[in-house]
C-alpha cells in the first residue's frame, strides 16, 4: 500500500460591494475588503481546519461588476 498526497484546485467567483473609502490604487486594501465576506473560503477554512488537511487560496483577479474595471489581477 503507498500513501500519496493529491493537489486539487477550485476556481470559483463572488461578488461583494467595497465600500466608497477603499484606495483603488492599494491591492492590500482590495484584498483585505474582498477576502473577508467569501463565502467559500469561510466555509473550507472551517471545515480544513477542523479535518487538519494543508490548504490554499488565492484571489486571482478583482473586477467591477459595472464597468469591467480591473481593480486587482496577479
Amino acid at each position: 500500500m503507498r500513501t500519496v498526497r493529491v493537489n486539487c484546485s477550485v476556481s470559483y467567483a463572488y461578488e461583494v460591494e467595497l465600500p466608497d473609502d477603499i484606495d483603488l490604487t492599494d491591492d492590500e486594501s482590495i484584498i483585505i475588503a474582498v477576502d473577508g465576506p467569501d463565502p467559500v473560503y469561510n466555509t473550507i477554512n472551517n471545515v480544513f481546519r477542523t479535518a487538519k488537511l494543508d490548504y490554499n487560496g488565492m484571489i486571482d483577479s478583482v473586477i467591477d461588476n459595472d464597468t469591467g474595471e480591473i481593480l486587482y489581477m496577479i
